[in-house]
């Protein structure tokens, strides 16, 4: 893992239920020197430009009414879709 020199990290979120779960949650408790944690408020995915402008869109086009034989079948598709429609880097 490439260590780097963060004297502050401000991590914005929605209120999914992995990033509110009680080891994620106890995890961003133990870094209070260099990690603020700021929730978006639930039921707003408008306020979170990955949710309109990527996901929204992955999801339509890759993985609705398909079933892939195995994860890394999945993850090939997304990243294909991703440098394809070069969304990515406009976020």
């Amino acid at each position: 893992m490439l260590k780097r020199n963060v004297k502050r990290f401000i991590l914005i979120i929605d209120n999914a239920s992995f990033h509110v779960g009680k080891k994620t949650t106890e995890y961003m408790e133990r870094q209070p020197k260099w990690l603020t944690v700021v929730y978006l408020p639930k039921r707003v995915p408008f306020l979170n430009p990955v949710e309109s402008k990527v996901n929204r869109n992955l999801k339509k086009d890759i993985c609705a009414n398909y079933c892939y034989e195995t994860e890394e079948n999945l993850l090939c598709s997304v990243r294909r879709y991703l440098r394809r429609t070069g969304c990515w880097p406009k976020i």
